[in-house]
């Protein structure tokens, strides 16, 4: 069995990370516009979205290695897709009834939880990004996170068959395409779409933001490669200096970066998802700062409940405020950062609960269904799914 078909610590530490620069995105970011902080700052804290592009990346590696390890299977498609529908649509099931109930009941926050042009039916069928393209238009903010989940729950629906299709040596030459593809495409939208809607196009479809995914599986591809893997191994300078050049760059040319602008609904997205890949890479095959950084307990802590988490920011923030009689959560004092922190610690007990008690269990039982070897196949299956990613 492959070393990187077994459980990495550093995934739930870059886990971790991602869910905090998006709760940094909601909970400060956002809501501290109003504050007076300096220009850098708020930049710098407005590139928590960027956290979702870590998650693809993240999700990429994840998802193309337990494929690649299990592309022999003779259950190769069965259990795939048990194990994901467990993983992903009980909880996404409990956010849409948490949502019904907020709708119907008396929050003085329903306006800014629940205005926007995207009908609820869409969110019945995770096709909610297509409404949310030709709409031009994220909200309700209730729901807008799941965006994210519509992407990969798309992606699932091509990769398994992709992996299965191509053998392991033409695979990568047709992630590359696909990598190289989704720039084109967001260009081809960002002339060709409604100005209207261009920007949430390229940022919401899936066929726009697969670069960040297939880098995630060419990864995964690259550390069960023996002659990809030493190569990686031995260019960790190289890799870490690529590393800082892209981060630099995301800091410098920050709003070069923005979701709205040319280049940032361009090109930005694959920048980004390079920056978060050659971390990942340093992170797993190097045993160094970067890989100690993301084994820090709190990071691993927030990586286990990060799907909880993601999920519930936004409905937890809105019911706090809701139930104070605030119209929409904003940092305007001591009395609204009390409601943020008070919104925070909620949110982690709620993902604690709905891990322990709801989340893991249902894991468990989904892995009650094994891959079955084919006997003429050296596949293995990988563990490592066990604590696969978050869905955002």
């Amino acid at each position: 069995m492959n070393a990187f078909s077994k459980r990495i610590p550093e995934l739930d530490g870059i886990r971790g990370m991602a869910i905090l620069l998006v709760l940094i995105q909601h909970y400060v970011s956002i809501q501290s516009d109003s504050l007076g902080m300096p220009r850098m700052l708020r930049g710098v804290l407005h590139l928590g979205w960027t956290g979702v592009d870590l998650f693809f990346v993240l999700s990429g590696f994840l998802i193309g290695g337990i494929l690649l390890d299990a592309k022999d299977s003779e259950n190769y498609f069965q259990v795939f897709y048990i194990r994901r529908f467990y993983r992903i649509i009980p909880l996404y099931v409990m956010l849409c009834v948490w949502s019904f109930v907020a709708f119907h009941a008396s929050l003085s926050t329903h306006e800014w939880l629940f205005e926007g042009p995207i009908p609820w039916y869409a969110y019945l069928t995770l096709g909610q990004n297509f409404w949310m393209a030709k709409l031009g238009s994220l909200h309700p903010i209730q729901l807008s996170p799941t965006w994210s989940l519509a992407v990969e729950e798309q992606f699932y629906l091509v990769i398994p068959l992709v992996i299965w299709v191509f053998s392991r040596k033409s695979l990568p030459y047709i992630l590359c395409a696909g990598v190289i593809l989704a720039p084109l495409l967001r260009l081809a939208i960002w002339f060709g779409a409604n100005p209207g809607s261009r920007a949430v196009s390229a940022y919401a479809l899936a066929f726009c933001r697969m670069d960040a995914l297939l880098l995630g599986v060419l990864a995964a591809y690259a550390v069960r490669n023996a002659d990809c893997l030493k190569w990686v191994t031995a260019h960790k300078n190289t890799i870490g200096a690529t590393s800082i050049t892209l981060g630099a760059g995301l800091l410098v040319f920050n709003g070069e970066f923005l979701t709205d602008s040319f280049f940032g609904a361009c090109f930005g997205y694959t920048w980004i998802a390079l920056l978060y890949l050659s971390v990942l890479l340093l992170a797993i095959t190097q045993r160094g700062n970067v890989s100690r950084f993301f084994r820090l307990r709190p990071l691993t802590e927030l990586g286990i409940l990060a799907y909880g988490l993601y999920l519930f920011q936004l409905p937890i923030l809105g019911l706090v405020y809701g139930l104070a009689g605030e119209a929409s959560p904003a940092l305007k004092g001591p009395s609204s950062f009390g409601l943020t922190v008070f919104s925070a610690a909620l949110l982690f007990l709620l993902a604690q609960v709905s891990w322990r008690y709801f989340e893991k269990p249902l894991l468990r039982r989904g892995h009650r269904y094994q891959y079955r070897r084919n006997p003429t196949s050296i596949a293995t299956e990988s563990p490592a799914e066990f604590e696969v990613s978050p869905k955002l």
